[in-house]
C-alpha cells in the first residue's frame, strides 16, 4: 500500500504547529475512513499519522537555531523520530497485535517460516511489513519528497518555521 500520509502530516504540522497538526492529521485520517470505509477503522493508523505531525511540529516549533543547514537537520531528526516512533512502534505494532489476534495471513506465515523459522514475533512481522511488503520504501519516498520541497518552503511564507 502506497500513500503520502507522512508527507501530508509533516506539512500539516509545519503549517499549523504540532498540536493543531496532530488534530488535523487524526481527523483527516478519520474523515478519509468515513468517506471510503471499506472495513474496520484502525485507530492506530490515525494515531501514528497524528503523532507524525506532533513530533515534527514540536521539533520545528520549539528547536530554534540559526544557519542554512539547520532546517535540514530538523527535518532529518523529524524523519528518524517519526520512522521509529510512528512507523515501527505505533503503526507496525498495531498491525502486529491486530493480525496476531485475527490470525496471520498465509503470506506472513510463509515469509516468517522461510526467514525466521516460523515464529511470528514482532521483529519477524516488522521485517515482513517493512521489507517484504515495502513499507520502508513508502517512508523513504515520503521523506525524500519532504527534503525535495524544503528549499521551496524556505523561500515561501513558511520561512520563519524553518529558522
Amino acid at each position: 500500500q502506497f500513500s503520502i500520509t507522512i508527507f501530508d502530516s509533516m506539512l500539516c504540522c509545519i503549517v499549523l504547529g504540532g498540536g493543531l497538526g496532530f488534530v488535523a492529521a487524526f481527523l483527516g485520517d478519520l474523515l478519509g475512513w468515513l468517506i471510503n470505509s471499506g472495513g474496520m477503522y484502525m485507530f492506530w493508523v490515525g494515531l501514528s499519522t497524528a503523532v507524525v505531525a506532533l513530533i515534527a511540529g514540536a521539533i520545528f516549533s520549539f528547536v530554534k537555531r540559526g544557519g542554512a543547514a539547520f532546517p535540514y537537520l530538523k527535518l532529518a531528526v523529524s524523519c528518524l523520530a517519526t520512522f521509529l516512533i510512528c512507523t515501527v512502534l505505533i503503526n507496525s505494532l498495531g498491525f502486529y497485535l491486530y493480525n496476531r489476534a485475527m490470525g496471520f495471513s498465509k503470506a506472513v506465515m510463509a515469509y516468517v517460516d522461510d526467514n525466521f523459522g516460523g515464529n511470528v514475533s514482532f521483529f519477524a512481522y516488522l521485517a515482513y511489513r517493512l521489507i517484504f511488503k515495502g513499507q520502508i520504501l513508502n517512508n523513504v519516498f515520503n521523506y525524500a519528497l519532504l527534503f525535495a520541497i524544503l528549499p521551496g518552503f524556505l523561500r515561501s511564507f513558511l520561512k520563519d518555521a524553518f529558522r
